[in-house]
Formats: structure tokens, sequence, C-alpha cells
């Protein structure tokens, strides 16, 4: 029998998506895992829960978690300066040299954000992409000091990237592969130039393969599972990144200049998130939360030490939906129990068909449309009633469904019931008529 959190992933997906896939470990366990759709819409090949998806700037967590590495090694200190670490990084603007490693890793470095070239391909050619983004940075000037205001930057993950390598003396994605990914049995998670057959990249539509040269920035492609893996080394113990390591990783590192900037000052050492609270959902202290975004993709990662959970998603952007809220409503529709009623069916009205479907808390209005049924309304349940974002209310008596909006509740729709067709229109089946009078 299918899970309720993927009954209710499918009512919330657009009807011509292409995939989606959704794991979440607990104590170290996967508890709940699944994936919908296709691979891509050119074979139609179903998908299965060890495809992969580019999940683009988690990949600065993995990248991170190689620095500090280094850091534990005692091979690198987070202040030490990336001009003196990489020579050939210079720029026109002189205060260049006094970016931090650690400022690579809190967005505060001053630099301009991203070299875009590059950036979402279609092939797997190699070319020198460090030069691309020495050569950009050589000729650009900084935005601010470094160190005075976090705001968005991939270069300064791939600087950081070329930082790891250095020291390692070895590519990036051989770091990657034997100081993390070999190390918890993540067999899917690779980068851009490292394709496995066994975990096939799904694709948007009929779009070309998506790949990413920016590796340290944005450049993995893993299964929601192996994500988990990933997730939990930051809930427990281990060998691969010490806890002192991973509370500086999960301290507020982010500054700035406006008071009201709540978004920069949530960086952690690549974190977006290291003070994730959530009005909808009680997932207590000491979240972190990191997503990622390409030109096909959608992805998120959440840990929450109150359930000792790791929570991931990804998605085509074509499935419709705001990955990090629904990923919060799927596990908390994992977590809650089967207390509340359900009235899902199918509803008549004046204007047409909706569907409803209640799944524990939540409930998903969907339309008939010519493509399908298509979510129009999702709501939240408390006191007999369900209630979406902007305040309107839902409630059932018997079998009519009616709605309250601005104060004022109407009798909207009654529940459909199969009936079986009298002998006279069954007559009238499968034939070919021509319409006279369509009063």
């Amino acid at each position: 029998m299918e899970n309720q959190v993927t009954q209710l992933l499918k009512a919330m997906v657009k009807p011509d998506y292409t995939a989606c896939s959704y794991a979440f470990m607990q104590d170290g366990k996967i508890v709940c895992a699944d994936a919908i759709g296709v691979i891509d819409k050119i074979n139609n090949q179903s998908i299965t829960t060890d495809c992969t998806f580019n999940v683009c700037s988690i990949s600065k967590i993995y990248c991170t978690v190689c620095v500090m590495q280094l850091v534990d090694e005692g091979l690198l200190q987070l202040e030490d300066k990336v001009a003196d670490i990489l020579p050939q990084f210079t720029m026109k603007d002189e205060r260049y040299k006094d970016i931090t490693v650690r400022m690579c890793l809190d967005h505060s470095s001053g630099l301009p954000g991203t070299q875009w070239k590059h950036f979402s391909v279609s092939t797997t050619s190699k070319f020198n992409y460090y030069s691309e983004v020495l050569n950009y940075l050589s000729n650009s000037t900084l935005k601010a000091d470094p160190g005075t205001y976090s705001t968005y930057c991939n270069d300064g993950f791939t600087l950081a990237e070329m930082v790891v390598s250095k020291v390692r003396k070895m590519p990036y994605e051989d770091v990657l592969r034997k100081y993390i990914t070999e190390k918890i049995d993540a067999n899917s998670t690779n980068t851009t130039y490292i394709i496995n057959s066994d975990y096939p990249l799904v694709s948007e539509g009929k779009k070309p393969k998506e790949y990413f040269p920016i590796q340290g920035a944005g450049g993995i492609t893993t299964s929601m599972i192996d994500l988990c893996k990933f997730g939990q080394i930051f809930l427990e113990p281990n060998s691969i990144i010490s806890e002192k390591s991973k509370a500086l990783m999960a301290k507020s590192w982010g500054t700035t200049f406006l008071e009201s900037d709540l978004g920069a000052i949530d960086f952690g050492l690549g974190w977006d998130l290291v003070r994730h609270h959530d009005p909808d959902y009680d997932f207590g202290d000491g979240v972190l939360a990191k997503g990622g975004n390409s030109m096909f993709f959608s992805s998120r990662l959440i840990i929450v030490p109150k359930y000792n959970a790791v929570l991931a998603l990804s998605e085509t952007h074509d499935c419709g939906f705001d990955v990090p809220t629904t990923l919060m409503r799927l596990f908390n529709t994992y977590l809650e129990p089967n207390t509340y009623p359900d009235y899902s069916g199918i509803y008549a009205h004046a204007f047409g068909l909706q569907k409803i479907t209640t799944i524990k808390s939540s409930m998903v209005v969907q339309d008939k449309t010519e493509k399908g049924w298509v979510m129009s309304d999702l709501l939240d349940y408390a006191d007999g009633k369900w209630t979406n974002e902007k305040g309107n209310q839902i409630f059932f008596e018997e079998d009519y469904l009616l709605k309250t909006t601005r104060n004022r509740t109407v009798a909207f729709a009654q529940k459909a019931k199969k009936q079986e067709l009298n002998s006279v229109w069954k007559s009238r089946l499968n034939k070919k008529y021509i319409v006279c009078d369509t009063t």
C-alpha cells in the first residue's frame, strides 16, 4: 500500500511533472523514502529511489566539510588568506588579499557573486573551469570590504574547492570520494564528471542532461537516500568531521549593515540557515537547512536534532511546488497520528468538479482541467475546519462542502456518489451524435 506521504506528494504535483524524490532518516535509519515520475520524458522510464538529482548548492555543505577536515587535521586554518594558498588568485582590487577561507564559506568575501559561464551545461567534455574563474576574478573588483557583508556567492566556494584540491594535492572529485562518500557508503553521490549508470541522472521533460562544472559550489548529483546518509554526519559523532568543526559550521557567521537583514546573519559555514524556525512546524532548536536550485532542479536538505532526523527532497521544476515548505509538510505528515477526519472524494459544484484529498492534517484541493487534476488550494486542519494561508476555510456537513471567505459561509459543493446508469442511458453510450440544439 502506498504510504501517506507519497499520496500527499502526488496530490500536490502538477499533472505534467517529470520527477520528484524524498527521503527521511531517523536515528540513522531510512524510515520513509520514495520517488515518483519518470527519469525523463524521452524514454518515460519510471524513476526509483536510486535515481539521482542535481542538488546544486547543497554541494556547498560537502565542500565545507572537505575544508573542515583540513582544519581538523591541522593542515589549514579558517582565517588563512586564500591568496597565500592560491598565488594564481589575483584581482584588480587589492583588498582581495584580505579574503580568508572562512569568508568564502560564510559568503562575506566581498566577491561579485558568480562567474556564470559554463554554470549549467549539457556536455561532459572537460575544460579548465578554474582558469575561467581566475581570469574572471582577475578583471573584477570587490563589492565590499572582505568580512563586512554576507551575500550569496558561488565563486567563494569555487575558491574553497581550489584550496581543498591544492592542500590535498589531488582533484576535488577524488577528495570528495576518498574522504566522504566512500566512508558513508553513498555510492550514488558523485560530481558532474563521474557518471554512474547504476544511478541514472534525472532530466526535466525532454531536455538534455544538466551538468555542473562548479563542483564545490553546485556540482553534486545524488539520490535522496544517500543525501540523508551525508546529513547524518551532523547528528552523531563520526570519523569524517569533528564535533568542534560541526559546531563551527552551525554557528551564525553572517554579517550585515542592514538591521533587518536576517537572511545575511543566518548564514553558517556552508549552511543557508543555522537558526531555522518555521511558524507552522515545531521542529525545535538547532535546525540546519541548505537549499539548491538549478535550471532543472530544486532541492532541500534539513537537519532536525529534535527528532534526530535528516530530511531530503529534490524535484524537477515542472512539479510546481515550493520545496522548503513541502519538505517540512511531508515530514510533519509522517510524524502525525492518524486521528484526523477524512473527507477525500470528488465534489461537484456549479462550475465543475473538485477532488478533495485529506491526509492527516493536510487538505489538497484539485480542480479538474483539460490537463488533469491541478492543485488549486492547500489547507491545514484545526478545530474541525481546514484553513489556507489567506485565512479562507473549508468544512463539511454531511455530504456538503462549505467555504468561508471574508466571514461569509456558503455551501459550495456536494460529494459525488457513484451511481449505476439506467438502461436508457446505457443504450446511448458509444454512439455518435450530431448536436442540433445546445440549449
